[in-house]
């Protein structure tokens, strides 16, 4: 089982999609399941950026949000 996207854009695992997302919230200081933060919820991806919570948010970033909610098997 895998995702495929429009376009050729992406063809793959979904743990090589969860990979993709891992990195780019990282990059823009978020995290995602699997935290290497403990204390931090697997069910959950957080976003921030110097540990201001707020800088994103699902009005000013619709796209980044659906990026990160898509069907999730973490």
């Amino acid at each position: 089982m895998g995702l495929d996207t429009t376009h050729d854009a992406f063809h793959g695992a979904y743990s090589a999609f969860n990979n993709l997302r891992r990195f780019l919230l990282k990059s823009i200081g978020g995290s995602f399941p699997p935290h290497e933060n403990k204390e931090l919820l697997d069910g959950h991806w957080y976003w921030w950026i110097e540990g201001q919570v707020g800088k994103f948010s699902s009005e000013s970033h619709k796209g980044l949000l659906e990026f990160f909610s898509h069907s999730r098997n973490v």
